[in-house]
């Protein structure tokens, strides 16, 4: 029998993101063995939108040394859930935030001198701090530039309970395996460690590898790595490294019907018929994510593997697919949107491709009524659905 509280479920949520956690754990042991560094998932942004509690669940039993974050409140988040880990705040803290950081054993990432001044007179707790120096090796965001890390070091010698235990940075261009900069920018990183060791400031943890250097620049790997979306089974092309898809999304449809040759779909008419057409509305649209700037190449999938094809443009609630047949989907039926399902699959690499953007941006911008859930096998709710519709 379904229960009370999964028939809700089913008839709350017409959008579901489930997260496959025996395929996070596997990632993560992967590039693990892939890299042979300590990995430092990175569960900012609410771990890229699939959920902060619901990735940390997965990764528990592994009980990562350092998980990364984008701000102190994500630490204190993090630590109620019940990780005694070590945890980074990649992004750094404003002056009224200094208190969590001693409060809650946050390791905060430092990037400007004015940040000392408010640690070492900002903390009612007189002990030690440790921290992470950021650098700017070439992105142009948040860091010490490079080549003037003595400056910063001249000023952190006013502050002896100031602990620098790390040193990282970001790199603008490890997507691509054949850019310039990136070799730059870790030859400057090199020489920045360098200079830190030279000068008596020797750090325990150098670390510059997101997601793409884990698949691209070896040389990036320092002591520690940082994937990200790699964790969900984001792959760039080319890459050896093989990873699980640890996400499925998933829409309903809300109605099936049969339109005449000519007909138009969507605001602007911008899609006209050529010949009569099944189609399907399904209940799924850009205030949930799913962008209004795809291209005709983009597709769903049906629950026998069938590409339905996105038809006109994508409204607010409701995207329209066009069917095979009559038969291809049923009213109240769910169709996949984005991770792999008979053989066939949508990646991250697609759905972005379609929206001209990033693969992190598709999952980042789910929105509110997408229900994420963490799912034990690769069947998902398929055999829940199976028992409500038998």
């Amino acid at each position: 029998m379904v229960s009370v509280e999964q028939e809700r479920d089913l008839a709350t949520f017409r959008s579901v993101l489930e997260v496959w956690s025996e395929a996070v754990r596997a990632n993560y042991e992967a590039i693990a063995r892939h890299t042979g560094r300590p990995v430092m998932p990175v569960l900012k942004s609410d771990a890229y939108g699939l959920g902060l509690g619901l990735v940390y669940q997965a990764l528990r039993d592994f009980a990562p040394p350092w998980i990364g974050v984008a701000n102190p409140w994500e630490g204190v988040r993090l630590r109620r859930l019940g990780y005694r880990g070590r945890v980074l705040v990649l992004s750094g803290f404003l002056p009224e935030e200094v208190p969590l950081l001693s409060q809650w054993s946050l390791t905060p990432a430092v990037f400007d001198v004015q940040q000392l001044a408010w640690l070492g007179h900002g903390r009612t707790d007189r002990a030690s701090l440790a921290f992470h120096l950021k650098v700017d090796t070439g992105m142009g965001r948040l860091g010490v530039l490079w080549d003037r890390v003595d400056e910063f070091t001249r000023h952190l010698r006013r502050f002896p309970g100031l602990v620098l235990e790390g040193v990282f940075s970001n790199l603008a261009c490890a997507d691509r395996p054949a850019h310039p900069l990136t070799p730059l920018q870790i030859e400057r990183f090199r020489q920045v460690c360098r200079f830190l060791q030279d000068e008596g400031w020797p750090v325990a943890w150098r670390h510059l590898a997101n997601s793409a250097a884990v698949h691209y620049w070896p040389d990036a790997w320092m002591d520690l790595v940082r994937p990200g979306l790699s964790l969900y089974g984001w792959t760039p092309p080319e890459s050896r490294l093989g990873l699980t898809m640890a996400v499925r999304w998933w829409a309903r449809v809300l109605q099936v019907r049969h339109l005449p040759a000519g007909w138009t779909v969507g605001y602007g008419a911008q899609c006209r018929l050529d010949a009569d057409r099944w189609v399907a509305v399904v209940g799924v649209g850009y205030f949930d994510g799913y962008d209004r700037r795809f291209n005709p190449a983009a597709y769903m999938l049906s629950r026998r593997g069938e590409r339905l094809p996105v038809l006109g443009t994508v409204s607010m609630d409701m995207t329209v697919v066009g069917l095979g047949s009559a038969s291809s989907v049923r009213s109240g039926e769910p169709v996949l949107l984005l991770g792999e399902w008979q053989g066939q699959r949508i990646d991250f690499n697609d759905i972005a491709a379609w929206a001209q953007t990033a693969p992190h941006e598709v999952l980042s911008r789910l929105g509110p009524r997408v229900s994420r859930r963490l799912v034990r096998d690769a069947s998902g709710f398929w055999p829940l659905w199976d028992q409500l519709h038998a």
